[in-house]
């Protein structure tokens, strides 16, 4: 057998003289391993936009408050909604709009730091959570994230789309759940919508609100 990985099956059989017997195959599970490692990305990954899905960030996101717990430090969680998405997709069609999902998301992967966790949620809802970010990092990373998704431009039909984002920021100390900070950043989302969108709205500590037109 190869230099490959190997997986050995085994069952005992009668003793002999006092020594157990084992009766066993190795087989060679390189392929079968590489077909399994595929499958999990696919499975903890949104196909259009390349995006964690929600399973795999409430995992990934778990483990990631448990860290931050032990060490005494906070995460910052966003939620992310494209501003007049329905229109979008009713005046361009969906094709346009698939096409707008994917550059948001590849400008928000641009936007973020690698360690950073970004996930699609919904049809254009998404969520980052920010690690080791004291809250005001993380406000000028998502100021800097909405501005980049401003100035995208798209062509379809020979017409340019443009397009924002309106954000909702919440903190999450030792105490908090995931599920608890996904509920704040909904409700700060929702703030932003109804205050105008294209904005960030978060904890009153932060309502400098850079992101206000």
């Amino acid at each position: 057998m190869g230099p490959g990985l190997g997986e050995a099956r085994a069952i005992p059989l009668a003793r002999r003289e006092g020594e157990q017997m084992w009766d066993g195959v190795l087989i060679d599970i390189d392929e079968r391993k590489q077909v399994e490692q595929r499958i999990q990305r696919l499975v903890g990954t949104d196909m259009l936009t390349g995006a964690l899905n929600r399973r795999a960030f409430l995992e990934q996101g778990e483990a990631a408050l448990a860290r931050s717990a032990r060490h005494g430090q906070t995460l910052s969680l966003a939620m992310l909604d494209l501003d007049h998405f329905k229109a979008l997709n009713d005046t361009y069609g969906h094709a346009a709009g698939d096409l707008a999902l994917q550059a948001f998301a590849t400008t928000c992967r641009e936007s973020l730091r690698p360690y950073d966790l970004f996930a699609r949620i919904g049809g254009e809802e998404f969520v980052v959570l920010l690690v080791d970010s004291r809250p005001e990092e993380a406000w000028a990373i998502l100021e800097r994230l909405r501005q980049a998704v401003a100035a995208i431009e798209l062509e379809a039909d020979g017409e340019t789309i443009r397009f924002t984002v309106s954000l909702g920021l919440a903190v999450l100390g030792g105490e908090g759940s995931l599920e608890s900070g996904l509920a704040q950043a909904d409700r700060a989302l929702y703030r932003a919508k109804r205050s105008g969108r294209n904005r960030i709205c978060g904890p009153e500590a932060l309502i400098q609100d850079p992101g206000a037109p």
